[in-house]
């Protein structure tokens, strides 16, 4: 039985998890000479059926749809521009400077394309945060810890009501990062950054950018977006991506194996440890030529980490 005083405390997060959940932008955009469209997901929260791991899962009011970026004048504006990408930051700022130092990059010429990740672990996500919005023509995928951290900074509850998964799984440093923050500027960062993640993006030159990986056997926009999140059957399966050029992924760490960006068929994972004792890695989609971080253990002594 669950008493009034209890029904009382729930009102007002289930009504902020609502609030949080009406938070579903789409758009549409024409390119030159023929139909573009262009439309994504962002964070959705409310209530949400558990899976067996216990894990909850973002359900939408209808199927995910990533952004892809398919016209004439993509090719047009692409023509002279590069695509980089940039695997699981977790809270790391310092390794994320190195690597933006580090890489030919240019900041408004280039595309930058993050997989995710960004939170969670390392102590700086706010500031990672920062340096992410002040890169232009930018691309922001949704991990699975950028969804956790972004499940309490839509509602910031406390503590004692905080996800305990996500909180021991390296949520600790962002939620106390965070709380230094003033709660407006907690919101901003969800509404202009965490709430503006892609599920996936899909590029001009067929390429595929997900954080965790999809099942190539069916079409993306169809998928769970829990499992674009979650899955590391992609990577662990030995599967090939079907259907795409290539396909650049996080998510599932190479650290202890492969200290470099790393190929499977044509799946690239860009993932080398940085939540633990490897480094950040950041990689020219064309060439395939890239530039890592020191070991981030190492910029960050005394300090735990995940």
């Amino acid at each position: 039985m669950v008493s009034g005083c209890a029904r009382a405390a729930e009102a007002p997060r289930q009504r902020a998890r609502n609030r949080a959940g009406r938070r579903r932008i789409r758009r549409g955009q024409k390119g030159v000479g023929e139909s573009s469209r262009l439309a994504k997901v962002v964070y959705i929260s409310g209530p949400r059926p558990l899976r067996k791991s216990g894990r909850a899962r973002p359900r939408p009011a209808r199927p995910p749809t990533g952004y892809s970026f398919h016209s004439a004048a993509a090719a047009f504006l692409t023509k002279s521009m590069e695509t980089y990408v940039i695997g699981d930051i977790h809270g790391a700022v310092r390794a994320l400077d190195q690597v933006l130092e580090r890489s030919p990059f240019r900041p408004g010429i280039d595309r930058l394309v993050q997989l995710g990740d960004v939170a969670d672990g390392w102590p700086d996500t706010p500031a990672c945060v920062d340096r992410l919005l002040g890169i232009p023509n930018s691309i922001w995928l949704q991990g699975n810890h950028d969804w956790w951290a972004a499940e309490w900074l839509s509602t910031q509850l406390p503590l004692e009501y905080v996800e305990q998964d996500w909180y021991r799984q390296g949520g600790q440093a962002t939620y106390e990062a965070y709380l230094q923050l003033p709660s407006d500027e907690r919101y901003r960062h969800f509404r202009q950054f965490f709430g503006e993640q892609w599920p996936y993006f899909e590029d001009e030159a067929n390429n595929l950018y997900v954080h965790a990986g999809y099942d190539p056997k069916r079409p993306i926009a169809l998928q769970d977006p829990f499992d674009l999140i979650w899955t590391r059957d992609l990577w662990d399966g030995n599967q090939a991506a079907t259907g795409y050029h290539e396909c650049f992924i996080g998510h599932t760490s190479t650290w202890n194996y492969k200290k470099v960006p790393c190929q499977t068929h044509n799946v690239w994972n860009v993932d080398q440890g940085a939540a633990y004792n490897g480094r950040l890695s950041m990689l020219n989609v064309r060439t395939k030529e890239f530039v890592q971080s020191d070991v981030v253990r190492e910029l960050y002594p005394g300090v735990e980490g995940r």
